[in-house]
């Protein structure tokens, strides 16, 4: 099938690409855009040649799982080099996502019309290179230096309207009008005013303004933003040297860089990651969405968080508390959250007194009684929960889905509070709600399909990443998590220090250490839902650290004291921590170790990777790729590291399976069992 159809209208050729679904710049379309601009170059009377591109988008981005093999002919900048050096003006008429290789692909053509809901962006630092085409030192030159270098480390899209990139383009459309009809008529007034000459974008002259950049800052923003990701720093580094040479050699070194880093350890895990995520999304649904009102039980901290989220989503929202004063507190705080995102530019003053409006408080349950959507955040208790359960199955109406969002508990017994197990479901958010991506829908025994994927479909427009899964202690996140912290308690009682942990893992890329996050978390939440359950009798330490931590009162941030003591301004380390750490070794005789900062995250990382292969082998999650999701968008695991289960199949069976022996003998083979890796890792 051609994926390039040419037709010539008053002169004027129409190159358009339909690539389903979003035009990427594969081999095979390369190749044809390249034969089309070579057999218009026989056209003597042709005046110019319009790039334009079906469907919901023009070209979004390059083909990338091309990536994984060797460049296929012909490379993108040569088609580059034929749209720049046309003999007759070429005009890229922009809508939907224009991305990486498509905006290198604009920003050749000698004009660009575009849609004013258009989005433009350089993404390729966000999979682990840099744009190889010449895109950088093409922006530089459209939009100004400073400009161009944000938008290529950031891997950020922005709108083609935005003041700083406004000047990419020379006419704006209206998204009603029809850009192909639009963008054909301006170009036949320009030909007819004589107004179109053709000018290389490579030929512009680069702003005045570039001279005054300062390179390091603009490295101190690259290093707080990029995280474990090498690639934006590396493309800085490339671009501080070079942004004054002419586009040829800065596309030639820029060429280099991008071959260099497509096959790097940090590219595979991000492209991992990038087609984990598409796996992981819902495919098109055969059955209607029905949730337009919702309704939020609970209105503290997670509830009212859940109640923005779905404000945000545009969802009407029915916030239901036991009193008066805990409801206002609870308004209160979701108008606060509202008004720090307006003064810190997230959105504007418009769309707060929108979504604040969105949202109403309620004390009575008969005012839930039409909703399609309840989601349950009131405290962690099962008891509490299924009173509220069967209050709900009294009140809610036939169809109506009933949602918990607990961390731990189990929902089919949450379900036989009510009438219609078949209706509830868990949709346990990630704290805070608004803000985390990862949603796990969690299918108890008799949770139906329709429910399901109405839970799916909903996590999509509420911009979620969902990952179905089963039930069992701390579902699929909770419980590997919870292993992880397992073998962090562990080291504790080994003779690991509480710096030396917390600092290894963020040298691996966590944003935080796991010690620090049970000081801002609160010890004594894992405690708890950790309580309502028998602790294994095999594992002797398992938690004993927390356990005396809470004893003594020490519950983190909001007590003043935790791993930590947060009693200043800078959480500092306490001798009495260490004292209560060595004093449970010592009752539990605990044989000490000798740790570095790479054995300390090898360890913790084999713990998450032996939990997440039990959860694969029981069931509870369907997909491995899931599991790097859960921990990518759950736990901030470093994206640029790809997820639990890819690093796994980076150090292959064979170590594992070394490093497993080595721990099953010294803790045993309850705590690290024997595991089917083959089936998991090959």
């Amino acid at each position: 099938m051609s994926l390039v159809n040419t037709r010539i209208v008053n002169q004027i050729a129409i190159l358009e690409i339909d690539s389903p679904p979003v035009n990427a710049l594969s081999a095979q379309l390369r190749s044809e855009m390249i034969a089309a601009l070579q057999a218009l170059a026989d056209q003597s009377q042709l005046q110019a040649i319009v790039l334009y591109c079906a469907g919901s988008t023009f070209i979004c981005g390059a083909d990338i799982r091309e990536f994984d093999g060797e460049p296929l002919a012909p490379h993108l900048p040569e088609l580059i080099s034929h749209l720049e050096r046309s003999t007759v003006p070429v005009i890229a008429l922009l809508h939907g996502h224009v991305l990486g290789g498509g905006l290198e692909v604009a920003a050749a053509c000698h004009y660009r019309v575009a849609l004013k809901s258009t989005n433009i962006g350089l993404p390729e630092v966000g999979l682990g290179v840099v744009p190889g085409a010449g895109g950088c030192q093409r922006m530089m030159r459209l939009v100004g230096v400073t400009n161009a270098v944000k938008l290529a480390t950031s891997g950020r899209a922005v709108k083609v309207t935005d003041d700083n990139y406004a000047r990419l383009c020379e006419h704006l459309i209206d998204s009603q009008d029809d850009l192909l009809q639009q963008g054909l008529a301006w170009v036949q007034r320009r030909l007819a005013e004589n107004s179109l000459p053709i000018k290389p974008t490579s030929e512009l002259a680069l702003d005045s303004a570039a001279q005054e950049i300062d390179w390091q800052q603009f490295k101190k923003q690259v290093q707080r933003s990029a995280k474990s990701n090498p690639a934006p720093m590396q493309l800085l580094q490339q671009l501080a040297r070079d942004w004054a040479l002419p586009v040829a050699q800065g596309e030639k070194n820029t060429r280099k860089l991008f071959l260099q880093l497509r096959q790097s350890d940090a590219a595979k895990a991000l492209r991992h990651a990038f087609f984990a995520e598409k796996k992981m999304q819902p495919g098109r649904s055969q059955q209607a969405f029905t949730v337009s009102k919702v309704a939020v039980i609970g209105a503290g901290t997670m509830g009212s968080a859940i109640a923005i989220c779905f404000a945000d989503g545009g969802f009407k929202v029915t916030l239901l508390e036991q009193s008066q004063q805990a409801l206002e507190r609870g308004l209160k705080r979701i108008e606060d959250e509202y008004q720090r995102s307006c003064e810190r530019g997230r959105i504007n003053q418009k769309q707060l007194q929108q979504r604040l409006n969105l949202i109403q408080g309620s004390c009575d349950y008969s005012s839930i009684s039409e909703v399609d959507l309840v989601i349950e955040a009131a405290f962690e208790s099962l008891e509490v929960k299924k009173t509220i359960f069967k209050r709900l199955d009294s009140v809610c109406k036939e169809g109506a889905i009933l949602a918990t969002n607990t961390s731990y508990l189990d929902i089919n017994v949450i379900a036989q509070a009510t009438s219609r197990p078949e209706s509830v479901v868990g949709m346990h958010f990630f704290s805070p709600a608004n803000i985390m991506k990862l949603l796990e829908i969690v299918k108890a025994d008799k949770t139906s399909d329709a429910v399901l994927e109405q839970m799916q479909q909903l996590a999509k427009k509420l911009r979620k990443q969902a990952v179905t899964v089963g039930v069992c202690f701390g579902f699929a996140a909770n419980r590997i998590y919870t292993r992880y912290g397992r073998e962090v308690q562990q080291m504790l009682l080994e003779g690991a220090s509480i710096e030396m942990i917390d600092q290894a893992m963020r040298e691996f890329g966590m944003a935080m250490g796991p010690l620090a996050v049970q000081d801002l978390s609160g010890i004594d939440i894992g405690h708890n839902a950790r309580s309502q359950y028998p602790h294994p009798s095999y594992d002797p330490g398992y938690f004993k650290v927390s356990a005396a931590l809470v004893a003594a009162g020490r519950l983190g941030r909001k007590s003043g004291s935790g791993f930590y003591d947060h009693s200043q301004r800078t959480a500092c380390l306490d001798p009495q921590v260490a004292q209560i750490i060595a004093q449970v070794a010592q009752e539990l005789k605990v044989e000490k170790t000798e740790f570095s900062l790479q054995s300390i995250a090898q360890r913790a990382l084999l713990a998450m990777i032996s939990e997440a292969i039990q959860v694969l082998e029981q069931g509870i999650v369907q997909q491995k790729e899931a599991i790097d999701l859960i921990w990518l968008h759950g736990y901030g695991f470093p994206r640029a590291k790809g997820g639990p289960m890819f690093m796994a199949q980076q150090w292959g069976i064979a170590q594992l399976q070394q490093q497993f022996s080595a721990l099953r003998e010294k803790q045993g083979d309850k705590i690290w069992p024997r595991l089917n890796l083959a089936k998991y890792l090959e």
